[in-house]
């Protein structure tokens, strides 16, 4: 088979290459098609449904705004305030005559507001009971109370809507409000109205194709199709979760076993949720004719799609044998075999272009020479680079003194430190230490300089755990130390601070070294980090912060390296930018 397709005309192979993509390219255009129309009728459906529960919130704030009405005009009515507070013991006569004019505001509430189909319920905190139905409930008001009065230690004026529940074999919800007495402000009572659930369900019970529920803001469903799962709680199902917090929308999730569509509409006055639940299937019904043109459609366009494609391929074959003769030579070497063809089309533009990246390929490789070569030589300098002979010569010099002295504790430790700052800096077996074995070499390097220096400066040290096992560049933050020292706090008067602190962020590592040193004008110094001249300041280490600049943006790139601050008088900071190496490289 390959032996066959190697001996087919040019134009044969890109033919038989291209005709998967094209039958890739129709495949994706259909099922795109597909997923989009299908997209379509969802948002369709979606937007459609939000119409629908949006009248539906608009007819339930209409009776809430009714509700409201009604237990004010209750609330209000002094007949009612005097009923619940006073003491009838010895006045049932007054007592029966207020009940009666209650009883006339309750029929006058009722012809006024006759689809709310309410009942009044007064329940006293002195005992006092009336209801319009003339029974007495008070065990089972006084148990309904009991949960209400919990509700309203967090708030007594306001409203209280309770959820639905069953009382009487039927499904209520109740509008409670606290009552109090107007001189004194000490509660009296409460005032309670029951709603049948029916009000709510009459608002969609005409919706026969849509399956409507309504939950408060915990889950609880309010009302519903289904009264057996009136009182229960969705709180835990995906659909809620979804939905919870927002306004309005549509989703799709899983409902029931199935895929299905999700509408829902905020009532913010009650911050309750009105949901339709479409079951996909449903809404797809009509799509599987739409399938059938759209396979049709995709076929005749694969025929159309081979036929050109054989004719193009013939047309490209001609000059596509050139440049693969351009490719060979290039690739054996010769960069300067340059194809010549006469063309504006893409093809021409592709030969012009392939004729220009011979010519960049050539120039790149004598720049990567270049800076390979130059690389080379910043390594080579940064690890034979050797320790600062004053600050050798001064350390042996005191390692002497304190030996006349007869200090041999501090002699001891002065040498020790010198012998590892002498094989760190002088070991160039490998350029990768961890972050664990530069804090070693500092705080060797530090202890000789205070020795040096007395009580001239502290080191505060501020390594981020993470870090001590990542690696980095060797010798790249003594020399900044070493003119923190000399340079920052030597000339200041008194003592001076150092701070050392390294942490990671995201994929970096910031190294900080901060004094409080006499400091310098950035304006008055031709810094190496922006191409100047090197400062007398630069020039008194081994190992500059220009090599350390180099180094890091040679090994690392341009987005890592060196950012110098300072002034007179301010202390100087600098601060390193490297990346993130979690094994030796």
């Amino acid at each position: 088979m390959v032996r066959l397709f190697n001996n087919l005309k040019i134009q044969n192979k890109i033919f038989i290459t291209f005709s998967p993509l094209f039958f890739l390219v129709i495949l994706s255009i259909t099922f795109f098609f597909y997923t989009f129309a299908e997209k379509n009728i969802l948002n369709k459906a979606g937007e459609a449904n939000l119409n629908v529960l949006n009248q539906i919130a608009d007819k339930i704030q209409i009776i809430n705004g009714n509700v409201k009405s009604v237990s004010s005009m209750y609330f209000l009515d002094p007949n009612i305030r005097r009923l619940v507070k006073s003491d009838w013991t010895d006045r049932k006569y007054e007592e029966l005559v207020t009940q009666n004019q209650v009883k006339a505001l309750n029929d006058t509430v009722n012809n006024n507001f006759q689809f709310l189909k309410h009942k009044l319920t007064l329940f006293g905190f002195n005992g006092n009971y009336y209801n319009d139905e003339g029974t007495d409930r008070r065990e089972q008001d006084e148990l309904r109370s009991q949960n209400w009065m919990i509700t309203f230690e967090e708030d007594k004026n306001k409203m209280l809507w309770a959820d639905t529940y069953l009382l009487d074999g039927n499904y209520i919800f109740s509008a409670v409000s606290y009552m109090r007495d107007v001189y004194t402000g000490k509660g009296t009572g409460l005032l309670i109205l029951d709603f049948s659930e029916n009000i709510l369900y009459d608002t969609y019970k005409n919706l026969e194709d849509k399956h409507i529920m309504i939950f408060n803001s915990q889950g609880v469903m309010i009302s519903g199709q289904n009264k057996s799962q009136l009182g229960t709680s969705a709180a835990g199902a995906d659909f809620f979760k979804k939905l919870s917090g927002n306004r309005s929308g549509y989703f799709l999730t899983r409902y029931e076993g199935g895929e299905t569509l999700v509408s829902f509409y905020k009532v913010e006055q009650l911050d309750w949720y009105i949901v339709d639940v479409t079951p996909l299937s449903a809404l797809m019904e009509g799509m599987s004719s739409i399938k059938k043109y759209v396979v049709l459609i995709a076929l005749a366009e694969l025929v159309i799609l081979f036929v050109l494609s054989y004719f193009i391929a013939f047309a490209i074959s001609s000059p596509l044998k050139k440049l693969v003769k351009s490719i060979h030579l290039a690739s054996s070497g010769n960069l300067n075999h340059m194809i010549d063809v006469n063309r504006k089309d893409e093809i021409g533009f592709l030969v012009a272009k392939y004729n220009t990246m011979l010519e960049r390929i050539d120039s790149l490789m004598k720049e990567i020479v270049a800076q390979h070569e130059k690389k080379r030589k910043a390594e080579m300098q940064g690890l034979q680079a050797q320790m600062n002979p004053h600050f050798l010569y001064n350390t042996l010099n005191s390692i002497r003194w304190m030996v006349r002295t007869n200090q041999p504790e501090v002699t001891n430790n002065m040498i020790i430190s010198l012998v590892r700052l002498l094989r760190q800096n002088f070991n160039a077996g490998h350029e990768w230490i961890t972050f664990s074995e530069e804090l070693k070499f500092l705080s060797d390097y530090i202890l000789i300089q205070k020795i040096r220096y007395g009580d001239k400066f502290d080191v505060v040290y501020d390594f981020n755990e993470e870090i001590l096992s990542f690696y980095t560049l060797r010798l790249l933050f003594q020399p900044i130390l070493e003119n923190a020292i000399f340079h920052g706090i030597e000339p200041k008067d008194g003592q001076g601070t150092i701070r050392v602190g390294v942490y990671p962020e995201g994929d970096k590592v910031i190294v900080e070294i901060t004094d409080d040193g006499v400091g310098m004008d950035l304006s008055e110094w031709n810094s190496p980090l922006s191409g100047g001249r090197l400062s007398g300041r630069e020039e008194s280490n081994g190992i500059g912060l220009e090599n350390i600049q180099q180094r890091i943006k040679l090994h690392f790139g341009e987005k890592y390296g060196i950012k110098l601050q300072s002034g007179k008088n301010r202390g100087t900071k600098v601060t390193i930018h490297l990346p993130v190496i979690r094994e030796r490289m």
